[in-house]
């Protein structure tokens, strides 16, 4: 059994099924790529893994005990969420929105530690924002506030990330940057569970893969293995080519732009 186990999950909205016997096991220290179309059931798997759903059918399991067990605060504990980019109504400093990292550890009423700051201010070292701290959270760039993100992950001590759409909304440099930084991560021991639009990320990456079409499996296994044209043409209703680069790089390429390149 993995560190989280999905293990035969059904979870359907209003009586409309949108997740079908989905089983996927997760190692520490893994990257698993979640890839399909809209609509294919990625978000609601992590909302299940998050303990957000319960599910309609089977159960995902934490270290061995079941989400649904699991109080929120035990849960973030654990598991840190990383959505999408986004803005916040108010200003907060880049150091508090960090800092917010350690409520799940904290009682119902509190005030931050210098410790708490000094967690905070070593994970935005480590994410090359310390500079920021005193800045507003909502006027620096897509790319930066999605590092703060991930700096108030590790201020909350999970060592388990779930990622929905890292890079959306982000330029190419800053995609790149936080790939890298995830991989770098990983091969300290952090799990990182991500939906993604990208397949040429998921290889990139590397690590493993699961593909959602409808609801259902079609495909999960070791990246470099699970994504291939046919798997790809079969998830987008589009004709695709992974090819391989001279330098060694698979790269995925739509049959129209092949032909007009090759």
């Amino acid at each position: 059994m993995g560190f989280i186990t999905v293990d035969q999950v059904s979870f359907a909205y209003n009586g409309t099924v949108v997740l079908d016997r989905v089983s996927l096991e997760v190692g520490k220290g893994e990257i698993v790529s979640i890839l399909g179309p809209n609509g294919s059931g990625k978000t609601t798997l992590l909302k299940l893994i998050l303990g957000l759903y319960k599910p309609w059918k089977g159960e995902v399991i934490l270290e061995g005990r079941s989400v649904k067990n699991l109080s929120s605060r035990e849960l973030a504990r654990s598991i840190a969420y990383v959505p999408q980019v986004h803005r916040m109504a108010f200003s907060f400093r880049m150091l508090d929105v960090v800092m917010m990292g350690r409520i799940p550890h904290k009682p119902l009423f509190f005030r931050y530690s210098k410790q708490d700051e000094n967690l905070a201010e070593s994970a935005m070292d480590r994410m090359g924002i310390l500079h920021l701290k005193e800045r507003p959270y909502t006027a620096v760039s897509g790319g930066e506030r999605q590092l703060c993100l991930i700096a108030r992950a590790l201020t909350q001590g999970a060592h388990t990330f779930v990622m929905d759409e890292p890079v959306s909304g982000l330029d190419y440099g800053n995609q790149v940057r936080l790939l890298s930084i995830v991989r770098s991560l990983a091969q300290e021991g952090y799990t990182f569970i991500q939906t993604t639009h990208f397949p040429d990320h998921v290889l990139w990456m590397a690590g493993r893969v699961l593909m959602l079409k409808g609801g259902e499996v079609v495909a999960q296994g070791p990246a470099l293995e699970a994504v291939t044209s046919t798997s790809l043409s079969s998830l987008y209703h589009l004709e695709m080519e992974v090819a391989r680069t001279t330098c060694g790089v698979r790269v995925c390429i739509p049959d129209m732009i092949r032909e007009k390149v090759l």
